[in-house]
């Protein structure tokens, strides 16, 4: 039952990083920051299970993402056009 449990959780993950990747491509920055939360969670739960590879897949995928919401915000600030989200 457990483990029929954790699958489904693995699936809808792996489905909304799908979705969410692809909005991202489209250069939609609030699927960013809503994928950027969702892998902070998934980093907790991974370190809480001491699945250390997991963790370091995440910090990876974390650490790629801020420098984008850094360049968002300057390119902002100068006026410059960006793409669709908030």
């Amino acid at each position: 039952m457990v483990v029929r449990v954790l699958g489904v959780i693995n699936m809808l993950y792996g489905a909304a990083s799908l979705v969410l990747g692809v909005l991202t491509c489209m250069k939609n920055i609030t699927a960013l920051r809503v994928g950027l939360v969702l892998n902070y969670v998934i980093a907790t739960l991974q370190l809480l299970v001491l699945n250390l590879c997991g963790v370091g897949i995440m910090v990876v995928a974390i650490l790629q993402a801020h420098p984008v919401l850094g360049l968002r915000r300057k390119l902002q600030a100068e006026g410059a056009l960006l793409g669709t989200g908030v």
